[in-house]
């Protein structure tokens, strides 16, 4: 890290040969003190920061001595770890065993933005099983098709020194799974599994108001469901499908209709006002 310090007197003269002593704090213990002069009113302060770095708190304290008098500043150290949290959403709640699912994530640096992440997902032998790439502020999704037995991990290759592995919820020994297959303007295609033959009710609703509710009969295996969507409105729909008891099995979340968002013109009656002067709106 390289700081410039620029110092000058009350009658804002640049200062020659005046005491710099800085001290770099990271969480409020001292890692590190440099010691230089100012030369034409400036110095430079360098220093390495650590490479076990853990903290993006840091900060460097300057004390400027000159004719005896101490002045000081404290500036913040803008570091960058890079370090990410990453988050894993099974979609519809669950993964099932033998089952192709879909599972989406979302990656958050230290300052809890979206961060920009690509990596693998291994198995518990380190072989890798297929690989990921988030795609917007961090977000994205990757197929998986967990095996019997089998525990699965996110390793996360891009930015570098993220070697921690990340465990991907367990895959459940049997249930239903809910996937979106595709979505157009008309409609939705779901693909749900079910581990046996049964009947149970999909149910879809917008801001409160049911939309579609039906009781599917589902056959073991894969079953494909198509729902009409041109009449809801714009906005986040939940899709849930209950057992046979009423209980919820899985949920996934659809945002609807962006082109049915309002449409709104603003005119003025004028171009330019004077202050206070009345504004027309149409």
């Amino acid at each position: 890290v390289v700081a410039l310090l620029s110092v000058a007197n009350l009658r804002n003269e640049k200062t020659e040969g005046s005491n710099v002593r800085s001290a770099v704090k990271i969480k409020g213990i001292t890692v590190s003190a440099v010691e230089d002069i100012t030369e034409n009113g400036e110095a430079k302060m360098r220093f390495n920061l650590p490479e076990d770095l853990t903290s993006a708190d840091g900060i460097l304290q300057i004390a400027v001595t000159e004719r005896g008098i101490t002045e000081s500043i404290i500036r913040s150290i803008p570091i960058v770890l890079e370090k990410v949290q990453l988050q894993l959403f099974p979609e519809g709640g669950d993964l099932v065993e033998n089952v192709s699912g879909k599972v989406a994530f979302q990656s958050l640096n230290e300052f809890g933005k979206g961060a920009d992440v690509s990596g693998k997902i291994v198995d518990q032998t380190g072989q890798t099983v297929t690989i990921f790439e988030s795609f917007h502020l961090g977000m994205g999704a990757f197929e998986l098709t967990p095996q019997a037995g089998k525990t699965y991990y996110a390793k996360i290759e891009k930015p570098q020194g993220n070697n921690d592995l990340i465990a991907l919820p367990l895959a459940a020994k049997t249930g239903y799974a809910l996937n979106l297959k595709s979505k157009t303007e008309e409609r939705l295609e779901w693909v749900i599994y079910s581990p046996l033959d049964a009947k149970l009710t999909l149910v879809g609703q917008t801001q409160g108001e049911i939309y579609y509710a039906k009781e599917l009969n589902l056959k073991k295996g894969a079953n494909t469901v198509s729902v009409q969507i041109k009449d809801y409105p714009i906005g986040i729909a939940v899709f849930t499908l209950f057992n046979e008891l009423d209980k919820e099995a899985c949920e996934r979340l659809v945002f609807l209709n962006a082109d049915k968002g309002l449409n709104i013109k603003i005119e003025a009656d004028k171009q330019v006002y004077q202050p206070k002067e009345e504004v027309k709106l149409t």
